[in-house]
């Protein structure tokens, strides 16, 4: 989904793309496919629109 259809999304359910495309990247990054994942993680980076709350979002998806 482009990121201009990601940002007409209701706040929940940007939310949950944000952290689906966490998810996959992390996954993709496992299991060795480093560029799709990293693919991913930028774009749900591109999500968050305050800088300062990416590392709150980041705590949030990342597994301790």
């Amino acid at each position: 989904m482009p990121i201009e259809e990601i940002a007409k999304l209701p706040g929940e359910q940007r939310e949950q793309v944000f952290y689906e495309l966490m998810s996959r990247g992390e996954f993709l990054i496992r299991s060795g496919s480093v560029d799709r994942g990293l693919d991913h993680l930028v774009k749900a980076l591109t999500m968050v629109p305050n800088p300062g709350d990416i590392l709150m979002a980041l705590e949030k998806a990342v597994p301790e």
